[in-house]
């Protein structure tokens, strides 16, 4: 007999003792000690065993880690036993772009205990701030995914690496006054045409699935600076969200598993 069923037991037999129950029509009643009604038997009972069975299930450590494919071998190999059952379904909930977390059956109380949650490790990207050139270009090469079909990307890299601080002096002199015009700004090494707007793959979601792209301003500043000023919205986080799902379609498509996004 498990601990549970003995102490709801133990605990019915305490209130037949002390006649803490009454039966109204077809229903046992639990009696305050005041005499008034506190709630059915079957409510008592379902009380009881939430409370030795809840904290029990709650308390598994779920796993933490960075990528898909640990979510994905994790339900191949079934290490715990959870989907050893085929009409247990686990559940892989997609948080947002950069979390995902897989999630047991339900429980008596119609709960889902979380096993193992995925967090992307993504790169601190400070967009609508001027780079330095140098660090500009270290930041387009390392944090921006190079794209198939029309690569930004190397435009910006081609045109801020011939980006100069120019600063010119001519001078008139007729011998009785001397006239100076200083002209400063920036400028390129070739003739180049600045892209606007400009489609870029920032990294922000899990590496395993394509990184989706949004569109920037691209400006100049004195100094020379560049900045990218982000201009296409939350778009990118549904094309995330769809490339997570379709990972796990994917990677697991001889098993039955919900997805939801």
């Amino acid at each position: 007999m498990s601990s549970i069923i003995k102490d709801a037991l133990e605990y019915v037999v305490g209130l037949r003792k002390r006649d803490a129950y009454t039966v109204i029509g077809d229903n046992t009643y639990v009696l305050n000690p005041d005499g008034t009604v506190s709630c059915t038997l079957e409510e008592m009972l379902y009380r009881e065993r939430e409370k030795h069975t809840k904290d029990a299930l709650f308390t598994f450590p779920h796993i933490e880690t960075t990528t898909l494919s640990s979510i994905a071998d994790y339900i191949k190999e079934d290490p715990e036993g959870f989907f050893a059952d085929r009409d247990t379904q686990p559940m892989i909930h997609i948080v947002s772009p950069r979390e995902v977390t897989l999630y047991a059956r339900l429980d008596c109380f119609g709960r889902r205990m979380p096993i193992i949650t995925a967090k992307a490790i993504t790169p601190n990207i400070q967009f609508d701030k001027p780079y330095d050139i140098e660090s500009f270009i270290i930041l387009l090469q390392s944090c921006f995914a190079a794209t198939d079909e029309h690569d930004d990307r190397a435009r910006l890299l081609s045109l801020v690496s011939h980006l100069t601080d120019k600063a010119e002096a001519t001078t008139v002199d007729n011998g009785m006054a001397q006239e100076i015009t200083v002209r400063k700004g920036v400028a390129t090494l070739g003739k180049e045409t600045t892209p606007n707007p400009v489609a870029l793959a920032p990294f922000r979601t899990f590496v395993e699935v394509p990184q989706p792209e949004s569109l920037y301003v691209f400006r100049i500043h004195d100094g020379p600076r560049a900045a990218l000023y982000q201009a296409g919205g939350a778009e990118w986080e549904i094309m995330a969200l769809r490339a997570i799902r379709e990972h796990f379609v994917t990677v697991l498509e001889d098993m039955d598993i919900h997805i939801i996004a």
